[in-house]
């Protein structure tokens, strides 16, 4: 069995992105995403969107789930929309401010 190395990282990558959705479905969204999804969601941040008629889950979940949350949210949430997927950085990411996301090349 092999070691892993002093600076290795035991945790699996994460990914982040933006999910659009009806602001009705708003708690839908999320406890589909967390039912599917369990342990391996990191963070959910809600940004509503300007006239409050939709918003913006920033999604930040372990890298491996990825396509579990795609095919869940297809099929229940048709309507919703996913942004540009993002390599999320160091432990606990947490997208609040899309602005944040400018010097990475994500479009918010």
């Amino acid at each position: 069995m092999c070691a892993l190395p002093s600076h290795a990282n035991p945790r699996p990558a994460a990914v982040y992105f933006p999910l659009t959705v009806d602001s009705r479905f708003s708690g839908d969204a999320q406890a589909l995403l967390r039912r599917e999804c369990r342990d391996h969601i990191r963070s959910i941040s809600l940004e509503v969107l300007p006239g409050g008629d939709q918003v913006r889950l920033w999604v930040t979940l372990a890298a491996v789930a990825y396509g579990l949350a795609l095919h869940a949210v297809i099929m229940c949430l048709p309507a919703a929309e996913f942004g540009r997927v993002g390599l999320a950085k160091g432990e606990g990411v947490e997208v609040r401010d899309p602005a944040s996301l400018q010097y990475q090349g994500i479009d918010a």
